[in-house]
């Protein structure tokens, strides 16, 4: 079973993730929480543990959506990167 949908309309329509915000390059950032269980029901180097966020406290999910696509790597462009990066800093991610 993956938590992550295959695609960014699944996300986007998903009641499990939540809009946390959209960058002004237009990047939507979902977050979807998880329980203790199921973050460790996730096995390391899967599509799940590559959105997989840690921290004391809460485990969750994080999905970025860049034109209807769902962003798996890194992003091509700089000011992408810098601008969910800072929403991340921002919000303890």
């Amino acid at each position: 079973m993956s938590f992550v949908p295959q695609t960014a309309s699944e996300v986007e329509s998903s009641p499990d993730f939540e809009l946390k915000h959209t960058t002004s390059n237009g990047i939507k950032i979902y977050i979807r929480e998880l329980t203790e269980e199921q973050a460790d029901s996730i096995i390391v180097a899967t599509r799940d543990d590559e959105f997989l966020s840690y921290q004391e406290d809460s485990k969750r999910l994080m999905v970025t959506i860049k034109d209807d696509e769902i962003v798996e790597g890194e992003f091509d462009d700089t000011d992408d990167t810098m601008e969910v990066m800072d929403f991340m800093v921002d919000n303890g991610l």
